[in-house]
């Protein structure tokens, strides 16, 4: 008689199963699905989905964490002669080169986020890590941007690029490293060197 083996456990795909929720949210609305619906259209147990995603948004921010990773290195190999500006704007331009599908994919998300406010709200938490990079980086390359400013300004850099994308979102059929170039010009501008040295107080 044949010995009683177990299977081996379904492998799950993270990216698969957070593109059927993308889908379930765009049909039915963020608020209108369940868990148990995601886990019914990805055919897995809802054991399985809790241990990849342990809230159901956390389902919309699938890929951050190494979109951040690939980010602080494009900001890391940056020349070191490049305008520390110029280096971020570089740094996140070039991480938005997406094939035309994940464009579209992200296009979904992005509405989604920016039309929820509770969603929208994770924001500032789920781009902290890139926020720290970025303010890490410009204290390097420029002195004059010690601590309290150059935290400001990774902070701008940051709310600037995703508004920019939730711009492009909703209003832009074009690619999005256009949009969010116009938008960091700007940033750039308000803290250039000669900007900076005249707006220090003078004692």
């Amino acid at each position: 008689m044949a010995a009683n083996r177990r299977g081996r456990p379904v492998e799950v795909d993270p990216d698969r199963v957070a593109r059927l929720a993308l889908r379930l949210f765009v049909e039915r609305g963020f608020d209108a699905v369940t868990m148990d619906d995601i886990a019914q259209a990805a055919q897995v147990s809802r054991r399985s989905l809790f241990r990849l995603f342990s809230t159901k948004s956390t389902l919309l921010w699938e890929g951050l964490p190494e979109a951040v990773e690939e980010f602080g290195q494009a900001l890391a190999d940056q020349p070191p002669e490049t305008d520390a500006f110029v280096a971020v704007r570089e740094a996140v331009t070039g991480s938005l080169l997406w094939a035309s599908p994940d464009i579209e994919i992200t296009r979904a998300r992005l509405r989604l986020i920016g039309a929820h406010s509770a969603l929208f709200a994770e924001v500032i938490q789920r781009f902290e890590r890139g926020q720290r990079q970025i303010a890490a980086f410009l204290a390097e390359r420029r002195p004059d941007l010690a601590g309290l400013v150059a935290t400001v300004a990774a902070s701008a850099i940051t709310a600037t690029v995703f508004t920019a994308l939730t711009w492009w979102a909703e209003h832009d059929d074009g690619p999005p490293q256009p949009v969010v170039d116009r938008a960091l010009r700007a940033i750039e501008e308000g803290f250039s060197p000669q900007r900076s040295r005249s707006s220090v107080p003078r004692t």
